[in-house]
């Protein structure tokens, strides 16, 4: 009799990875949850999960026939077994270019956490979350922005600037006024949330109405706090640059983030080296 099947550690985190993603390939499924083994490994999970019926796979390029690899989603058994209510809906088949998407969604994960930044996720909100007055990346945003405030203030008191009346304006949280409450892209932010920088990674069949969206939310938040639209190749941002940096935001793409977050964080630390290099004269106010 051949043993029973079961979930291993390894085929719970490929359920996971597809409680998360919807849709994924065979190749992004193995290079997201164990790139050091045999890509036949994945295979043999996935198939051991999809005779479990947690499970289906389906040709993600049928045209190309035998050739064409796998895409994998949840079914219904798999999505209660991953904690969804009875009356959950499995997740529609997703289009190639939304698949392909996920790509870029994990690279951008991987050289945020690579850079040593944290990040919050843009959520979904419908009946199952309701929505918040102030987001999490709202929050994120306003402490990051308090804290560039206060060291200008203490440069500009160090140099023998008046500060009162921008003293004054700090303690009103008037710096705070260009931070969208309902911000729900990417922000990715250093451990003290003394930093943070806004990523809006481009969806698929993003365009004008999508970006012109963003730009109205974030336009003037950008002159404050870095904004990028990021994109998976240079031909896709350079369609978009002049748009978006006649509005102060910035473009890029996915495998430029890393250096984009150490440079960030670099000239930082040199800003407050200096803001702090001497001795800061009398006179204290709150940080936030």
């Amino acid at each position: 009799m051949p043993p029973q099947k079961k979930v291993t550690p390894a085929r719970d985190q490929i359920l996971r990875l597809l409680e998360e993603y919807k849709c994924l390939t065979t190749t992004q499924i193995w290079q997201q949850t164990m790139p050091y083994k045999r890509k036949s490994q994945a295979w043999e999970d996935l198939d051991a999960l999809r005779s479990m019926k947690l499970v289906k796979g389906t040709l993600f390029e049928p045209e190309k026939g035998t050739t064409s690899e796998f895409c994998w989603r949840l079914t219904t058994r798999g999505a209660l077994a991953m904690g969804k209510g009875v009356g959950s809906v499995t997740p529609k088949k997703e289009g190639r270019n939304q698949v392909l998407f996920h790509t870029v969604q994990m690279a951008f994960r991987h050289e945020v956490t690579k850079a040593g930044w944290l990040l919050a996720e843009p959520q979904t909100f419908g009946n199952h979350r309701t929505k918040p007055a102030a987001t999490n990346q709202y929050h994120i945003l306003v402490q990051a922005l308090s804290s560039k405030e206060y060291l200008t203030i203490q440069s500009e008191r160090r140099q023998g600037y008046k500060v009162d009346f921008r003293v004054s304006q700090y303690e009103l949280g008037m710096h705070l006024v260009a931070v969208p409450a309902q911000a729900n892209d990417y922000v990715a932010y250093t451990q003290g949330r003394e930093l943070a920088v806004v990523f809006i990674l481009c969806p698929p069949h993003a365009g004008i109405k999508f970006w012109q969206g963003r730009v109205e939310q974030y336009q003037e938040l950008a002159g404050q706090i870095k904004v990028c639209g990021v994109f998976r190749t240079d031909a896709l941002a350079l369609a978009r640059k002049q748009q978006l940096n006649a509005a102060g935001l910035v473009v890029t793409t996915v495998d430029r983030i890393g250096l984009l977050l150490r440079t960030t964080f670099e000239n930082a630390r040199k800003e407050r080296l200096a803001a702090l290099k001497k001795e800061t004269p009398p006179g204290r106010i709150n940080r936030y």
